[in-house]
């Protein structure tokens, strides 16, 4: 469904109703629904929207209870993360490691009127370098192993991966990756295993066991840095408590977390078609309500590390082609910085270039 991805649906990344049509028709229920099969991380939270403005055509009937399929599908294997990896942190905190949630892990529990509503492919940490490989034992100890994805078998599957192979790549990286956990899934309501079996292609972390019960993958990513250049002790020292079940776990500042999203839409935008645009839903989410002081913030991190670009370019397409105006401060920051510097390569302040038409596979 990559090839299918489609500005004029951008509107369902946000939250604005007042940006989506009165209804939709025909094929372009169709054409939403496969910005929704692209964006499957965010379909518990956008799938209704898009079966709404349908209002029950029979032409698109198959194509809503695909959407209803995927949505449950995502929202089942989220709740089995959710467990897996609030035990992990429970752990951390036990043992006094510093950590904090990250990226779309973080924002689900902050941004989301319920955390099962925005699912990811893995479940991403930040522990500091210091605390890493303890943080590690303790993954292992809870039947997480290193693992990578095979390239011998047919399907998304892991195998555990050579140790001095792992240390090399790890001495390298800004986070281990990664520690897989592969879960049975057992007991399930029989409309909740049809929805996962009709969708499973589409959701990559589930598969069929060898003796035909639902089975997926869990995996933990635990960052020292947000790139080679971000160490995370700054955003995991920034962190809140958030509470989550019947415990509270850290999730970075607002503004930490903003830098982090930021980062990923551009660097993912500017170096690849198709890839990053869903991330958008959590930048809208949580720059929903941002105050002046966190706002503030946001531009002194984007200037700390270089990021300003990055941060031009996402924020400017918050009002112009996502709908949302900017707060006064943001929007000064954005009209500030379309001047380029002088004197410097682009290059030399990562400036690659608008990433929004790469967003949509498009140059």
């Amino acid at each position: 469904m990559s090839h299918t991805l489609d500005p004029e649906f951008a509107w369902l990344l946000g939250t604005d109703e007042r940006l989506a049509p009165d209804k939709l028709v025909g094929e372009q229920v169709r054409r939403a629904a496969d910005m929704v099969t692209a964006w499957w991380q965010l379909a518990p939270i956008i799938a209704p929207r898009v079966k709404d403005l349908a209002r029950g055509r029979r032409s698109t009937a198959d194509s809503i209870r695909t959407l209803e399929a995927l949505a449950t599908s995502v929202s089942t294997i989220t709740r089995v993360q959710n467990l897996l990896a609030w035990r992990f942190a429970r752990a951390l905190d036990a043992n006094d490691i510093p950590y904090s949630l990250l990226k779309g892990s973080a924002a689900r529990l902050v941004a989301y009127p319920e955390s099962h509503l925005r699912g990811g492919l893995d479940v991403d940490i930040a522990i500091p370098r210091t605390w890493i490989y303890a943080a590690k034992e303790i993954a292992h100890d809870q039947g997480f192993i290193s693992a990578a994805l095979s390239n011998v078998e047919v399907g998304r599957h892991f195998v555990a991966v050579d140790p001095l192979e792992q240390e090399l790549v790890e001495s390298e990286h800004y986070e281990l990756a990664c520690l897989v956990r592969r879960q049975t899934i057992t007991d399930l309501a029989p409309a909740t295993e049809r929805a996962i079996r009709s969708t499973i292609d589409m959701v990559r972390p589930w598969h069929v066991t060898e003796d035909g019960r639902l089975g997926c993958y869990v995996t933990l990513d635990l960052h020292h840095g947000l790139c080679l250049d971000i160490p995370v002790d700054d955003a995991v020292s920034s962190a809140t408590r958030v509470p989550a079940a019947d415990h509270k776990l850290s999730v970075p500042s607002r503004p930490w977390l903003l830098l982090h999203l930021i980062f990923k839409v551009y660097w993912e935008g500017v170096y690849n078609y198709r890839r990053g645009a869903y991330q958008y839903a959590d930048v809208l989410r949580l720059l929903e309500g941002l105050d002046v002081e966190d706002a503030t913030e946001l531009m002194s991190l984007l200037e700390k590390y270089q990021l300003e670009a990055a941060g031009h370019y996402v924020l400017r397409r918050v009002p112009s082609d996502l709908g949302t105006p900017l707060s006064p401060v943001l929007q000064d920051y954005v009209d500030r910085t379309a001047q380029a510097p002088t004197e410097v390569f682009p290059t030399d302040v990562n400036d690659l270039g608008d990433m929004w038409p790469k967003l949509w596979g498009r140059r």
